[in-house]
């Protein structure tokens, strides 16, 4: 179960305007921080932040080589993840949005 914590409406009014200089810098559309990844990423940061600390943000994130060279193993461990869902469904459809 998800601990509840009463946030005052200042930080929540921090965070959207740092939401709305992030997607503004990075090209990015506002739902992005609607997305899974985007909530995953924010709790797995948070909880860095309360297991460490303050922690300068450079020493967390990693460079886009870094993250090039996970591909590949994380793409292993989801297809093992996917692979027997697939294999248990008789019919399924594939799309796709160009």
């Amino acid at each position: 179960m998800e601990k509840k914590t009463h946030l005052p409406a200042t930080v929540k009014s921090e965070i959207a305007d740092t939401v709305v200089k992030t997607c503004a810098r990075d090209i990015r559309p506002f739902k992005f921080v609607e997305g899974k990844g985007f909530a995953q990423l924010a709790d797995k940061l948070i909880s860095i932040g309360a297991k460490y600390s303050n922690v300068a943000v450079a020493d967390i994130l990693p460079c886009a080589t870094t993250v090039s060279r996970h591909l590949a193993e994380v793409v292993v461990a989801e297809k093992a993840k996917l692979l027997p869902q697939l294999r248990s469904t008789d019919q399924f459809g594939v799309t796709t949005n160009v």
